[in-house]
């Protein structure tokens, strides 16, 4: 009987930590699952599921908007002390998140201020420097992706700086697609409910 060879045994120990890593996904990915469609509403997503969102992406910051249909504007709130804040952006190619709602793809930024960058994925887009500036943060990665249900554009999911200070990877993508089909469902069953009462 011959033993495994140093190769064989390295794969096989590479592809069992593959599995444990899209095990521990699956299980973060069900408890948001859960707690979204648990929710009470669309503010408690957006306020109440960020840290165990940002976890997943080991990214340092989260925005999910929600589309404002008589305005043409998404929509963020999020939580200062007690207070409900809102972040409004007009649904347009020229910033990132807009750019995610008028064309309904994903965007992979590995570097929000380089502007070959930006131009490469839509000539208008441009990054908003103004929020770095007045809060001192720099913003370096951007991954967005559409929340939608169906052909209905419902939001935007942004998140911003690897941890690690890497971009944000492929499986990164795949895993933001997952979670905004989740966020997708929820909203469009939050507004049906809404619709009714």
């Amino acid at each position: 009987m011959a033993l495994p060879n140093k190769d064989s045994t390295n794969k096989k120990i590479n592809n069992i930590q593959v599995l444990q890593k899209e095990l521990e996904f699956s299980k973060r990915l069900n408890f948001i699952t859960n707690k979204i469609h648990s929710s009470r509403d669309i503010d408690d997503i957006l306020i109440n599921l960020r840290e165990s969102i940002l976890g997943i992406f080991s990214a340092d910051r989260l925005t999910i908007y929600v589309v404002d249909g008589t305005s043409k504007e998404i929509v963020s709130r999020f939580k200062t002390g007690t207070e409900i804040n809102e972040i409004r952006v007009a649904i347009t190619n020229t910033s990132i998140a807009g750019y995610c709602a008028t064309s309904g793809r994903m965007a992979n930024i590995v570097n929000a201020y380089d502007d070959n960058e930006l131009e490469r994925i839509n000539s208008d887009l441009t990054f908003d420097r103004s929020w770095d500036e007045k809060t001192g943060y720099t913003t370096k990665q951007v991954l967005v992706a559409p929340v939608k249900f169906k052909k209905y554009l419902l939001g935007v999911i942004q998140l911003v700086n690897k941890v690690n200070g890497k971009y944000f990877s492929l499986e990164d993508q795949k895993n933001v697609t997952e979670i905004a089909q989740v966020l997708g469902v929820a909203f469009y069953n939050h507004r049906k409910l809404l619709q009714r009462g």
